[in-house]
C-alpha cells in the first residue's frame, strides 16, 4: 500500500521543481483533494508526508500542503478544487476518481498527481497509460482487470455461488466503471449480479435491509477510495 503514496510523493517532487522559477516564494505549495478523510486516507496521507520528507520536502519548512476534504459530499468537490486553484498551488494531488475529475475541470495548467484511481483513462482522467498528456499524471489501480479476477477466484473458491451482491454509488465514476467491467464476466461465471445502490451510508444501510430479506450467496464490496 506505502509504495503507491512513495511514487505519488516522488511525482510531487519532480513536478514542483518545474514550476518554482514561476513564483519568488521559497515555501511550495501542494494541495491536497479528497472525498473523505477516513482512517484508510489518513494512513495515505501519513505515507506521503513521510516520502516527501525523505525526498527533502518538510512540511511547515519547505513545503505547504492546503487539505480540502469534501466529507463525503463529491457536489462539494468542484468548488474545493476551485480553491486550491485560487490559492495558486504548485500541484494537486487527488485520492480516487472523484476528485480527480474535479480538479481536471477547473485546471489545465497546474500538475495533477493521483494518488490512486481505478481507471483513469476510462474515467477521461489521461489519454493512455502510457502517454498521459495533459497536466494529469498519477496511479492506475487496473481495477477492471482485477476486479474481474476477484470475481473469477470467488466462483473458483465458492462454486455454489449464484447470486452476488456489490455496493456500488452511482455518483462515482470509478466505481461505475468497475461494475461495468464486472458484468461482462458475469455471463461466463454463471453468476447472477445484483448491484446496490448507494451515495450515501443512511442510503447503504436501507439497501442492505432490504437485500438482506432476501441473502445472496456473498457480498462484492468496491471501496471509493480506490475507484
Amino acid at each position: 500500500m506505502r509504495r503507491r503514496e512513495f511514487i505519488a510523493g516522488f511525482c510531487i517532487a519532480t513536478a514542483l521543481p518545474a514550476r518554482a522559477q514561476q513564483t519568488t516564494s521559497k515555501m511550495r505549495r501542494v494541495g491536497f483533494l479528497t472525498r473523505e478523510t477516513d482512517a484508510s486516507v489518513s494512513t495515505q496521507i501519513d505515507a506521503f508526508r513521510q516520502r516527501l520528507g525523505e525526498l527533502g520536502w518538510v512540511e511547515g519548512k519547505t513545503i505547504s500542503i492546503v487539505y480540502r476534504d469534501a466529507n463525503g459530499q463529491l457536489d462539494r468537490l468542484r468548488a474545493l478544487a476551485g480553491e486550491l486553484v485560487a490559492q495558486n498551488v504548485d500541484v494537486i494531488v487527488t485520492v480516487n476518481t472523484p476528485p480527480s475529475q474535479a480538479a481536471k475541470e477547473v485546471t489545465s495548467t497546474i500538475p495533477i498527481v493521483i494518488a490512486v484511481s481505478a481507471d483513469p483513462v476510462g474515467a477521461g482522467l489521461i489519454q493512455s497509460l502510457g502517454n498521459p498528456g495533459g497536466n494529469v499524471t498519477g496511479l492506475s489501480l487496473l481495477a477492471p482487470d482485477t476486479d474481474q479476477k476477484a470475481l473469477d477466484f470467488l466462483k473458483q473458491t465458492r462454486p455454489k455461488t449464484n447470486r452476488v451482491l456489490m455496493i456500488v454509488d452511482p455518483k462515482n465514476l470509478g466505481m461505475m466503471l468497475r461494475f461495468k467491467a464486472i458484468q461482462t464476466a458475469v455471463p461466463k461465471l454463471a453468476i447472477e449480479l445484483q448491484p446496490i445502490l448507494a451515495v450515501s451510508s443512511i442510503e447503504l444501510v436501507g439497501a442492505l435491509a432490504v437485500a438482506a430479506k432476501n441473502a445472496p450467496d456473498s457480498l462484492f464490496v468496491l471501496s471509493p477510495i480506490y475507484a
